[in-house]
C-alpha cells in the first residue's frame, strides 16, 4: 500500500482524471480509517502549498478539495474545521487556486461539527480577501452558495444582522450570468424574510431593480423556461418585503 505522500506525489505528477480520482478515494480511505490525519495530510501539501508554480498549486488546491468534498460530514472536528478554514482565508488572494479554496469552504461549512460562531469571521473573510470581479462565473457561485448556505442554514441569531446582508450584496454585485442571478433572488428572499433589512432597503432593492425586467434573449424552448423561471424569481424577490 501506498503511503499518503506517495499518493500526494501521484496526484501531482498526473494529469489524468481516473488517476486522480484513485488517489482521492485512496486518502478518503486512509482518513476514514483513523491511518492519516488531517495535520498529517496538511504537512505533506505543504511543499505544493508554497510553491511559485500555478499550475503546482492548483493541482494542490484541487486534491484538497476533493478530498474535503468526499470525507464524510461527521470526520472532522471543531478544531479541524477552524484550523483548515483559518488557513484557506489566507488564500482567498492567490486567484489561481481560489476556485478550489471556496469549493474547501464550502465543504467545511457544511460539515457537522463546523462552529456556528465561526460565522462571522467567514463573512468578514469573503468581503475583504474576495473580489468577484476578479473572477469568471463557475467561481462567482461558489461564494454565492457559501453566502446562501449560511443564510439559509445557521440560525440568524448567530452572526451580526448587517454582515451578512453587507457580505451578501458584495459577492453578488454586478452579477450578470442567468444561473447565478436565480441563486441571488433566491437569496435575497430569503434576507426579506429572515433579517432585519431596515437599514439595508435601498441597496438591496437597487440589487433587484437593476435587473428589472429580465430581457435575455433565448433562442430554445429551455432558454425560454430559463427566462421565465428568472422572471418569475425577481417578481418574488421584489413581493417578498413591503419596505421595498
Amino acid at each position: 500500500m501506498s503511503s499518503h505522500k506517495e499518493y500526494i506525489n501521484e496526484y501531482i505528477a498526473s494529469s489524468d482524471p481516473a488517476v486522480r480520482q484513485n488517489v482521492v478515494d485512496e486518502l478518503v480511505k486512509l482518513m476514514q480509517n483513523n491511518k492519516l490525519t488531517l495535520l498529517n495530510f496538511i504537512h505533506a501539501l505543504q511543499i505544493y502549498i508554497t510553491s511559485t508554480n500555478d499550475t503546482t498549486r492548483v493541482s494542490t488546491f484541487s486534491l484538497l478539495s476533493q478530498l474535503l468534498g468526499k470525507l464524510p460530514s461527521t470526520k472532522l472536528f471543531p478544531k479541524d474545521i477552524e484550523v483548515l478554514m483559518a488557513f484557506l482565508y489566507s488564500k482567498l488572494l492567490d486567484r489561481p487556486v481560489v476556485k478550489y479554496v471556496l469549493s474547501s469552504m464550502y465543504s467545511l461549512l457544511t460539515m457537522k461539527y463546523f462552529n456556528y460562531e465561526n460565522t462571522e469571521e467567514l463573512m468578514q473573510k469573503l468581503i475583504e480577501n474576495y473580489n468577484p470581479k476578479e473572477h469568471p462565473q463557475s467561481i462567482r457561485l461558489l461564494a454565492l452558495k457559501i453566502v446562501n448556505y449560511q443564510i439559509a442554514s445557521i440560525p440568524a441569531q448567530v452572526y451580526p444582522n448587517d454582515l451578512a446582508i453587507d457580505c451578501f450584496l458584495h459577492v453578488s454585485q454586478n452579477e450578470k450570468d442567468p444561473n447565478n442571478l436565480f441563486l441571488i433572488f433566491q437569496v435575497l428572499q430569503k434576507i426579506s424574510k429572515t433579517l432585519d433589512i431596515t437599514n439595508h432597503i435601498q441597496p438591496l432593492f437597487d440589487t433587484m431593480f437593476r435587473y428589472y425586467p429580465i430581457s435575455f434573449k433565448s433562442s430554445t424552448e429551455a432558454q425560454e423556461s430559463q427566462v421565465n423561471s428568472l422572471k418569475d424569481s425577481l417578481n418574488s424577490s421584489l413581493a417578498s418585503s413591503d419596505l421595498y
